[in-house]
């Protein structure tokens, strides 16, 4: 049986793989803690997008989407897309 990747492997892989620009060094460990029980969720896998950023949306992006897209081709975000275009770069 594989040995089964670590969180800060996991990071430092996929910051070395990611395809988008703007994602570049983004790969983070994201954990926090909910105040209505003191419960701290496990951490999780977040990329923090530029893009998103700068328009106001949520900025964190979840591990599926950063494997299916940010990781794959960029071309495939709207947010890119529209910032390729923006910068007449289609």
């Amino acid at each position: 049986m594989p040995e089964q990747e670590s969180l800060s492997d996991k990071v430092n892989r996929l910051n070395r793989d990611i395809k988008c620009p703007m994602g570049r060094k983004q790969v983070l460990i994201h954990g926090s803690i909910l105040r209505s029980s003191d419960a701290a969720q496990p951490p999780e896998i977040k990329l923090r997008c530029k893009l998103r950023s700068m328009r106001g949306d949520k900025k964190l992006i979840s591990l599926e989407y950063i494997e299916a897209v940010c990781a794959r081709d960029p071309m495939l975000c709207p947010d890119y897309r529209k910032y390729c275009r923006d910068r007449g770069e289609d």
